[in-house]
């Protein structure tokens, strides 16, 4: 409950014989509103206080909003003619320290080179150390380097230059590595695109990339039997490279040229490409304090190649010196115990972990913890209680690890290394990384202070070119950043919720819009909720996520009929699986005769 009261009523003057009398303030130390502010006006202005319960708010928090309040007024009375909507409340040195000092985070990396020219200074220093293993392959970082090269001849004797996109269709394998690396070394950047997607949405894909080849095998060729001529496709079992040189072509590819495209989930019923250029991807790799990660390391790649997970744990060894482990074919929640011998068999020190396997890893295989140097979280929100006993359990840290595709991967960490830093029931996500700005903006795009909850707004070398083929989309979620001091910035909107802490700490809140995580995979239910509409028995849909048991998060489909239709759920399954991807395909329909309004 919050009141305000002013007290302006004309006071009378008690008089008695003999006696002069005044009114006494008196505190009564018991707040009788969870806020309030008590004004009194007397013949030499306005005196007041504000009154608070203790329980539900510290005294620095009532000292701010007191601030908040002065400054306002002072605008108020020094600007009449202002729109209430445009009047400051931050005072100066609240303003000084969310849009300053929170974003002092600029950090020297290697932002003037390319990804390919990075990769050959690792090969330089390292042509023998291991650079990639799988289940029956390993490769040198020279081998490595000859195989990428080669190909990349072949795609450059194809028409494949600076940002030429190429789009790769095979699954986590060495192959798909060799065709990323290739195709920066071409001077173009790939786009990953997963073979157990169904084709309407591999057809959705190559229609807005528009790619200048695609490299797939000669199996997956059904696959694209729907979007003929969108692109050339190359079967990499045919193709003949023995001829071509082992050393890397010449290309005037630079740190501004794109990197890869991926795509996520859109709320208009399609995915978007989310397009990241080369020193965005450097920025991630050599972001200050993100990851201590050295030539000893041998990182895990667990991620779907079409997941954005994927770039962090396939660059951040190879640009590193280190050794990059393919988990092999696709991961299942019943692969808890593969998983586990993959980080003893392979002796993996670093792993990248979607929230829900950690949450597992920690329940029934935390021996793990203890041969993982380093543990990252991300994907969605990470379990306060299992983060505890993770670092209980032998794990040196956990980092929750923040950050939409949008921003190349992450643009906020926070480290665990004592049980004690993980209060109440949440960890943060920490402040900006390296090179990064953040924001905290309200409605009308005004900074708000620490402790206020607002829209976070993302900037800096991160920051993605925007959506391919997709201009109005663009425009839409990347604006002119009108907070900062670089001219032409943008700021990406993220949609996400969150509030500043004393020390520069960003705690996540939620979501303003229906965009959800599940299983780390961002998902607009309006494009469940599109897919299902669009097949013929169903008339009205509303897709939510259900956690009814903490960290296992599901999706579920409500769904009324046509008329004269019966809904199947083994039906419905199967129609959106023509349509989605498996981790965007409900786990439970329910059906019934009309949705409430």
């Amino acid at each position: 409950q919050v009141i305000f009261a002013l007290q302006n009523a004309p006071g009378g003057t008690l008089q008695a014989p003999g006696l002069t009398l005044r009114m006494l303030d008196v505190d009564s130390a018991t707040a009788r509103f969870d806020l309030g502010l008590l004004l009194t006006e007397t013949a030499d202005g306005l005196h007041g206080a504000i009154e608070y319960s203790t329980d539900l708010f510290e005294r620095d928090t009532v000292a701010r909003m007191a601030g908040h309040l002065r400054t306002l007024m002072e605008a108020a009375v020094s600007g009449p003619d202002v729109s209430l909507s445009q009047l400051p409340w931050l005072t100066p040195a609240e303003r000084q320290q969310v849009l300053v000092d929170f974003n002092d985070t600029v950090y020297p990396y290697p932002s003037d080179t390319s990804v390919a020219a990075w990769f050959a200074l690792q090969v330089a220093r390292h042509p023998d150390a291991i650079a990639l293993e799988s289940e029956d392959e390993r490769l040198t970082y020279a081998q490595l380097d000859a195989r990428a090269n080669q190909l990349a001849h072949e795609l450059v004797a194809r028409g494949v230059g600076p940002d030429a996109l190429v789009a790769v269709c095979l699954e986590r394998s060495v192959a798909f590595v060799v065709c990323a690396l290739a195709t920066l070394k071409a001077g173009g950047a790939y786009v990953p695109m997963d073979a157990s997607y169904p084709a309407q949405r591999l057809t959705f894909m190559l229609e807005d990339a528009r790619p200048h080849l695609l490299l797939t095998r000669r199996d997956l060729r059904g696959r694209f039997q729907h979007a003929e001529g969108a692109a050339p496709l190359l079967f990499l079992e045919e193709l003949s490279l023995d001829s071509h040189p082992v050393t890397a072509p010449v290309t005037d590819v630079g740190p501004r040229n794109l990197a890869y495209v991926i795509f996520t989930s859109g709320s208009t019923g399609r995915p978007k490409g989310v397009s990241i250029e080369q020193r965005s991807l450097l920025r991630l790799v050599y972001s200050k304090g993100y990851a201590n990660y050295g030539v000893g390391d041998t990182m895990l790649l667990l991620a779907p190649v079409s997941f954005d997970g994927s770039v962090l744990e396939l660059w951040l060894p190879l640009l590193r010196g280190s050794r990059l482990v393919i988990f092999p074919g696709q991961y299942t929640a019943s692969d808890l115990e593969r998983v586990s011998r993959m980080v003893k068999g392979h002796g993996v020190t670093y792993a990248h972990l979607p929230t829900g396997l950690f949450s597992q890893i920690v329940e029934h295989q935390s021996d793990i913890l203890g041969q993982l140097r380093e543990v990252h979280v991300g994907g969605d929100i990470i379990s306060a209680p299992h983060v505890r006993k993770a670092v209980e359990s032998g794990a040196t840290s956990v980092t929750n690890t923040y950050g939409p595709t949008e921003c190349t991967v992450a643009s906020n960490t926070f480290t665990v290394s004592r049980p004690d830093q993980v209060g109440g029931g949440s960890v943060p996500i920490g402040p900006m990384l390296s090179n990064t700005t953040g924001y905290v903006l309200d409605a009308r795009m005004h900074p708000v202070p620490v402790g206020v909850p607002g829209e976070l707004y993302l900037g800096g070398d991160g920051l993605s070119r925007g959506y391919v083929s997709r201009p109005d989309l663009t425009a839409e979620r990347f604006v002119p950043d009108a907070q900062g001091t670089t001219p032409g910035a943008r700021l990406y909107r993220t949609g996400d919720l969150v509030r500043w802490r004393e020390d520069g700490v960003l705690e996540f809140l939620g979501r303003i819009d229906h965009q959800v995580k599940v299983r780390g995979f961002r998902i607009e239910l309006a494009e469940v909720e599109a897919a299902l509409r669009d097949l013929p028995s169903v008339l009205q849909v509303a897709v939510v996520v259900r956690e009814d048991v903490p960290g296992d998060k599901r999706l579920v489909a409500y769904v009324s009929p046509r008329e004269g239709q019966v809904l199947d759920g083994t039906a419905l399954r199967a129609g959106l699986r023509q349509r989605l991807p498996e981790y965007m395909v409900p786990s439970v329909f329910v059906t019934l005769a009309t949705l409430p309004l």
